[in-house]
């Protein structure tokens, strides 16, 4: 008399590790199966009604979040300046930073802009977020979306930094920046 936990535990070790999602949903599917199968009786009952396992979150996955004195310290402009300034990728990721804090963009998406994606629409300046290249990746087709550009960052003259990199012919907003 095994439980569904000890199962996926003594399982691991053959057949790999699943998530809790994924066992879940398989779950789900063989419970689809053994419903038409008792309702057709094949079998008494369904055995799978109501199984499942917690959705735990990983260890790896669990965020912490900052606390408001943490960004502050963080995100100082001074502290981000002078530490930018030592760092290869320098301005690029001072402004990936800033457009993290302030659009709540993922990292991914905002080192795989291309500059033609900063743009105005109706008179103001946006970022479009999109997967028009072959080398860009979102994480789903709702994660597209055009933002408007805080006006913190377009008075910290972000569009001085876009312009400086249209007239020296690259084509991404971060070219320093890898992403995946």
């Amino acid at each position: 008399n095994l439980s569904l936990k000890d199962i996926m535990t003594n399982m691991s070790g053959r057949y790999g590790i699943i998530s809790n999602t994924t066992f879940n949903n398989n779950i789900k599917h063989i419970s689809t199966f053994f419903k038409w199968a008792s309702l057709n009786e094949y079998v008494e009952k369904n055995y799978f009604v109501g199984a499942g396992v917690d959705k735990e979150q990983s260890a790896d996955k669990a965020r912490q979040k900052f606390s408001k004195e943490n960004l502050i310290l963080i995100f100082n402009e001074e502290n981000l300046r002078s530490g930018f300034e030592q760092n290869k990728n320098g301005a690029g990721l001072y402004w990936a930073m800033l457009i993290a804090l302030f659009h709540g963009a993922r990292l991914g998406e905002i080192a795989q802009l291309y500059l033609d994606y900063i743009k105005l629409v109706n008179g103001i300046t946006c970022i479009d977020i999109q997967q028009s290249r072959p080398d860009q990746r979102l994480k789903n087709a709702r994660t597209q979306r055009i933002i408007p550009l805080h006006p913190r960052v377009f008075n910290l003259k972000f569009m001085i930094y876009v312009s400086n990199l249209r007239k020296s012919g690259k084509e991404r907003l971060f070219p320093t920046l890898n992403y995946l």
